[in-house]
C-alpha cells in the first residue's frame, strides 16, 4: 500500500513538472510573438508603409489592427501560416473592400488572447497599407467548435477575428460590423 502511495506521489510530481515546463514554453512563445509584433510596428513607425513600393509592402505587411478597449495594437501579416501565426495576426481570408475580412491569431496574451473580453459595441480599427482607417463595432462574441470555420468565415460580418480558446478545443469568434463614416 505504501509503495502505491509513493508511486502515485511520484507520478503527480512528474505531471506537475511537465505542466510547469509546458507553461514556461507557452509563455516564452507568447513573449517572442509580442516582441516580433512590436518590432514590426516599430519598423512601420520608422518607415510608413505608404513610402514603400506597393509590390514590396504587400508581401510583408497587410495592415494594423487596433482595439482601444484592450489597449491592443498589432500588425497584420498578409497570409496565414503556422510560422506567421507565431509572429503576428494574419489575414485568413477576405478583404476590407469586399467587407468580409477574417483575421486569425494565436490566443497569446500579446495577440488575440484578450479579445475574449470584448463586448458588443466595442471599437475595433483596421488601417490598411495606404493608411486608410476602417472603424468597426463588435456585433457579437461567441465560442464555436473548430469544425465551424466555414460558417464563421461566411460573408455575414465586415470583420471577423478568430482565435483558439484556452485548451484549443474550441474557437473564440468576434464578429464586427463596419461603422459608416
Amino acid at each position: 500500500m505504501r509503495r502505491v502511495g509513493l508511486l502515485l506521489m511520484g507520478l503527480g510530481l512528474v505531471c506537475l513538472a511537465a505542466s510547469g515546463s509546458l507553461t514556461a514554453k507557452n509563455r516564452a512563445e507568447d513573449s517572442r510573438a509580442g516582441a516580433a509584433s512590436a518590432q514590426i510596428l516599430a519598423s512601420l513607425e520608422a518607415t510608413p508603409p505608404e513610402t514603400i513600393p506597393a509590390e514590396d509592402r504587400s508581401q510583408t505587411f497587410f495592415g494594423r489592427l487596433t482595439i482601444p478597449r484592450l489597449e491592443l495594437e498589432l500588425p497584420v501579416l498578409p497570409e496565414w501560416s503556422y510560422e506567421n501565426l507565431k509572429i503576428a495576426p494574419c489575414r485568413y481570408s477576405g478583404s476590407v473592400g469586399e467587407e468580409n475580412l477574417v483575421l486569425i491569431a494565436h490566443n497569446y496574451r500579446t495577440h488575440f488572447g484578450p479579445i475574449r473580453r470584448l463586448k458588443p459595441g466595442d471599437q475595433v480599427v483596421f488601417e490598411d497599407l495606404d493608411g486608410t482607417v476602417f472603424e468597426y463595432r463588435v456585433a457579437a462574441v461567441e465560442v464555436v467548435p473548430p469544425t465551424a470555420l466555414e460558417e464563421v468565415t461566411a460573408d455575414i460580418h465586415d470583420l471577423t477575428l478568430i482565435t483558439c480558446t484556452y485548451g484549443g478545443k474550441t474557437r473564440l469568434v468576434v464578429y464586427c460590423d463596419a461603422v459608416e463614416p
